[in-house]
């Protein structure tokens, strides 16, 4: 089941990856486009984590969703304070 929820995961961040490169969002105009991305995924670890906390039957399950899902809001608040730091800085040179 975690399996399915990984790959669900991958293949959010791998449809989101695409259509920034077929629209040029990862370019110079868009230079938060990976932050985003990073965001969402962050955004699907938890879920699934809050999803296996749920359903979770031993403590050593709960551990590693509890770990997925500190990790998950961890690495988002990094990605959040950057991202605003670029638009604080674009705002500045723009």
């Amino acid at each position: 089941m975690a399996n399915i929820e990984l790959r669900a995961i991958f293949g959010t961040y791998l449809a989101l990856n695409q259509r920034n490169q077929l629209t040029g969002e990862a370019g110079m105009d868009d230079y938060n486009a990976n932050i985003r991305l990073l965001i969402q995924v962050t955004k699907d670890l938890i879920d699934v984590a809050d999803k296996g906390q749920g359903e979770c039957k031993d403590e050593n399950c709960m551990s590693l969703y509890g770990l997925a899902k500190d990790s998950g809001y961890r690495i988002r608040a990094a990605a959040e304070r950057e991202f605003a730091a670029h638009d604080a800085k674009h705002a500045v040179n723009a």
